[in-house]
């Protein structure tokens, strides 16, 4: 299955976050990382990042077909204007 995750951390931890995805995925764009996982891959990616502590994370996942998401972190209030 096709997995797309992005994330917002503090410019501090950026490189955390990007060497961990980087083992599995192939960066894209900015905070974008893309790849074909099997379903034990991305469990065992997704549960590295929860393992991560830093204040301020944000990161979520969409999978194709189904495009359901999985959210680490706060979630943004989806009511808010994008500017």
């Amino acid at each position: 299955m096709k997995y797309v995750i992005v994330y917002d951390v503090p410019a501090e931890t950026h490189s955390k976050i990007y060497a961990l995805l980087k083992r599995k995925m192939f960066w894209v764009q900015n905070s974008v990382f893309e790849n074909e996982l099997s379903e034990a891959e991305f469990k065992s990616l997704w549960q590295n990042l929860s393992k991560l502590d830093i204040e301020g994370l944000k990161i979520r996942c969409y999978m194709s077909p189904t495009m359901q998401t999985y959210t680490l972190g706060y979630e943004s209030d989806p009511t808010s204007p994008i500017l």
